[in-house]
């Protein structure tokens, strides 16, 4: 056989299969994978695939209504024309930006800071400023194509149909600062869109905000939106029902005008707030939209502090009405006589040093030193019964402390017990320390509020009340649940001793210092006062009084800053607003067993008055 044409034999090599194999195994790997995702996994991927072309938008919620007493509406929701726009597109575009400033009013300046503002998706529409005018928004309306990312909106906004009366006790709306938005989510609420930003829209912000609804919004590969969805509808917040009697604040409020000071009116047997007056105030129109710099500016530099709340953050010395507290002070330490005479000769001598009174006044008893206001019968009243019984007195009423008002800002004052003089002083406390306490001067601060809530106190017979704003919650069906008064505190004294005091309350105001004050054919007790302050040549002038004396209805706290005496300035002020509240029409009470009603369609409603009290 030749050699030629011998077969040849390749020896086999395993080597050779390797690139057949795994060009299989990858062949049927994806085989596989096809068939899972198209077949075994197809239902889900595409509910996933749904979910990723969607996205959420939230729907505001209307604001909860805040009413007064009588179902004025105080703070309401309206529809508001609002600028939405797409942050991303704005940032880009700087002719965008600019023709934006120029349709708005805005500067350039404004205009960025707002939308560094913004936290929401930068490609989606969010709320950029809040009541446009009509004009502006038929202008974007009608040229889309000069305005690309812009878009009018009416959504449920918050408006006052009184902006400066109320200022102070109502706070405003507007988007949440950090601060805000952090304490929030501390407390497990999700912060709306718009929140309260100070006042009782604050304290209130979780009943008043409802729940967000939102809209479902189709997106394209690029995440843009190009429909709307199906959407869960918000629903409304809670209405707030105050104790405020809307037509006494405003009277209130014209009576501090042009002065400094504080009106705090209460209804003694509930703690109701029937007025809380600030003066110097403001006007809350300035923060819808948010407040311009130079606007925030004039209000922190006024030297008035027309943001200050007197009646509740301001503390001052209260002069002779703090005389009422000495006398409980005395009976807390059983030295109260009301028969012992003491001798006025103009003053009070301790020492080298002489406390000054009104007037020489001779021998005189408890009812006639009350109603002549007799600096030496109390200063010797307030050394009988000692430093410790005045600091427990004090403190029993909630001086130096918070009556727990719900509100966001409320003061302590002081009461220089040892503790806090300890900490302040490198001496003892005095006897003359003590006569200057009994006498309502000295390092003693207090608060309208306390003030006004002694005197309701005295009126209640001892029984001190929570003092509040809130006095019922209305759901958006209608159901009125009232909010139970709360008592805070009881002086134990006998029915002899509150009719000794309240006679000489009412002789101060019939024969006395605030005889200026009386009202024909009602009876008011109360107690003037006049405090002297490093911060002005004229007193401070103070009234605490309640009326009708046999039957009150009303307790009040009258103090106006650098004014002279309380007899002259504060007296009239007090008796302008009791005579207002006592003579005008009584309000028409809730029926108890009608039907609730929605929102949309319920009357100005009435809780009845009283509401129970609870022990």
């Amino acid at each position: 056989m030749s050699v030629i044409r011998a077969p040849r034999h390749v020896p086999y090599d395993l080597r050779q299969l390797i690139v057949p194999i795994v060009v299989a195994g990858f062949f049927v790997f994806y085989f596989l994978r096809l068939w899972f995702l198209q077949v075994a996994d197809a239902e889900s991927l595409q509910a996933q695939g749904e979910r990723s072309r969607e996205t959420k938008v939230e729907m505001l919620a209307p604001r909860g209504e805040i009413l007064d007493r009588k179902g004025q509406l105080l703070a309401g929701v309206r529809p508001n024309l609002v600028l939405m726009a797409v942050p991303s597109k704005l940032k880009k575009d700087d002719a965008l930006r600019q023709r934006v400033a120029d349709i708005t009013g805005l500067t350039l300046k404004e205009l960025d800071a707002k939308l560094k503002r913004i936290t929401s998706p930068p490609d989606l529409p969010t709320v950029l400023l809040r009541d446009i005018d009509i004009k502006a928004a038929t202008k974007i309306a009608e040229s889309e194509h000069l305005y690309d990312g812009l878009s009018v909106k009416t959504l449920p906004m918050r408006y006052y149909p009184d902006t400066k009366t109320l200022a102070h006790v109502l706070g405003w709306v507007w988007v949440p600062t950090e601060s805000i938005e952090k304490d929030l989510k501390a407390a497990g609420i999700a912060p709306a869109s718009f929140v309260g930003r100070e006042g009782l829209e604050r304290q209130y912000e979780e009943l008043l905000m409802g729940k967000a609804g939102s809209e479902r919004v189709r997106l394209d590969a690029r995440r843009r939106p190009v429909a709307s969805l199906p959407s869960d509808h918000p629903q409304p917040g809670k209405d707030l029902i105050l104790g405020i009697d809307g037509d006494l604040q405003a009277h209130a409020t014209k009576l501090l005008a042009g002065r400094r000071g504080a009106i705090v009116a209460l209804d003694p047997k509930t703690g109701d707030v029937l007025a809380m007056v600030s003066a110097p105030g403001f006007d809350v129109a300035a923060y819808e939209g948010g407040i311009p710099q130079d606007t925030w500016d004039a209000l922190q530099n006024d030297p008035g502090k027309p943001l200050y709340f007197r009646p509740t953050q301001g503390t001052y010395q209260p002069g002779s009405t703090f005389k009422i507290l000495t006398t409980l002070a005395a009976l807390k330490k059983g030295v109260f006589d009301a028969n012992r005479p003491a001798y006025c000769n103009g003053g009070y001598q301790m020492g080298r040093r002489r406390f000054r009174c009104l007037g020489v006044h001779g021998s005189v008893t408890f009812n006639r030193a009350m109603q002549k206001s007799c600096n030496a019968y109390f200063a010797d009243l307030a050394v009988k019964a000692g430093y410790e019984a005045m600091c427990d007195a004090a403190e029993e009423l909630h001086f130096g402390t918070t009556l727990g008002l719900d509100f966001d800002r409320e003061g302590r004052g002081v009461v220089p017990n040892p503790e806090w003089w300890g900490k302040v002083s490198n001496r003892p406390f005095s006897r003359g320390d003590l006569v200057n306490m009994g006498c309502g001067q000295g390092e003693l601060l207090v608060t309208p509020l306390q003030m006004a809530s002694l005197i309701a106190t005295v009126a209640n017979e001892g029984k001190q009340m929570r003092p509040r704003f809130v006095r019922a919650i209305r759901d958006a069906d209608g159901n009125v649940t009232p909010v139970e008064p709360e008592v805070i505190g009881q002086i134990s004294a006998t029915p002899e001793f509150w009719s000794i005091m309240k006679n000489s309350l009412e002789a101060v105001v019939s024969a006395g210092t605030a005889r200026g004050g009386r009202i024909q054919g009602i009876t008011m007790a109360g107690k003037t006062g006049s405090a002297e302050n490093a911060h002005g040549p004229l007193t401070h002038s103070w009234f605490v009084a309640y009326a009708p004396a046999d039957n009150p209805q009303i307790a009040i706290a009258v103090m106006a800053e650098n004014a002279g005496h309380g007899g002259t300035v504060a007296v009239p002020i007090a008796s302008s607003v009791i005579r207002t509240y006592l003579t005008q029409s009584p309000a028409k009470p809730q029926q108890e067993n009608a039907e609730p009603q929605s929102r949309s369609n319920a009357p100005k409603i009435e809780v009845s008055d009283p509401l129970p009290i609870v022990n």
